[in-house]
């Protein structure tokens, strides 16, 4: 059994062997149906199988019905993939992120997780201070999400608070210059997993900020 659990939780899992990994999965939600762990594995699973649609469903009935806060997790960050990526987001899943993220912080305020997601659905909607709000939660709270504190110095620099724009661009120097000090630059890593074009494109109106407010 616990072969089981770890075989189809594996990120690692290769493509090859995903359908029967999917076998298992079946197999032990069956033995353990009660389990929030063992749902939020098979949406997972599911997702990499391309049933997108069967993952996040699943995903969204562990959540709310079980209050399993990792799996409601999960759920928003598929669910800003596809939003951040899309250059008009379906209104359903714009909707559906607006209500995870809200709910996640209903149970957990302080999820820096959840508020760095929900700084950048503002910002791409066009709401620069409730960006800000959820932004500066994160980066006054921690360094590990060096992308939060980028996309502060993106939203500072769009309001024209230089002073502010620059401190948090070399912030985000400072933690580079900090992890290729330890190990070689992976720009994965750095970005906590998150695609590089949502830092890259914003990089050229940070070079440019005025050397002065």
């Amino acid at each position: 059994l616990e072969f089981r659990r770890v075989l189809f939780r594996s990120r690692s899992i290769a493509e090859d062997d995903l359908e029967v990994a999917e076998f298992h999965s079946r197999q032990l939600q069956s033995l353990l149906p009660d389990s929030p762990d063992v749902a939020l594995g098979r949406a997972e699973l599911l997702d990499r199988l391309k049933r997108t649609a069967e993952s996040r469903s699943l995903a969204a009935d562990v959540a709310f019905r079980k209050n399993h806060l990792p799996a409601a997790l999960w759920l928003a960050q598929q669910l800003f993939d596809d939003f951040f990526d899309t250059a008009f987001p379906e209104p359903a899943v714009e909707r559906s992120l607006e209500q995870t993220l809200d709910w996640i912080l209903q149970q957990d305020r302080d999820n820096l997780e959840a508020a760095y997601i929900k700084g950048i659905y503002h910002f791409k909607r066009g709401q620069p201070t409730l960006a800000l709000e959820m932004l500066q939660k994160v980066t006054t709270r921690s360094r590990a999400y060096p992308d939060a504190f980028y996309w502060l110095a993106t939203i500072e620099y769009g309001q024209q608070h230089y002073a502010e724009a620059r401190t948090a661009a070399g912030t985000v120097a400072n933690l580079l210059l900090e992890q290729m000090a330890v190990e070689p630059f992976d720009s994965a890593r750095f970005q906590k997993d998150r695609k590089s074009t949502r830092l890259n494109s914003s990089h050229s109106s940070v070079s440019r900020m005025p050397s002065s407010a």
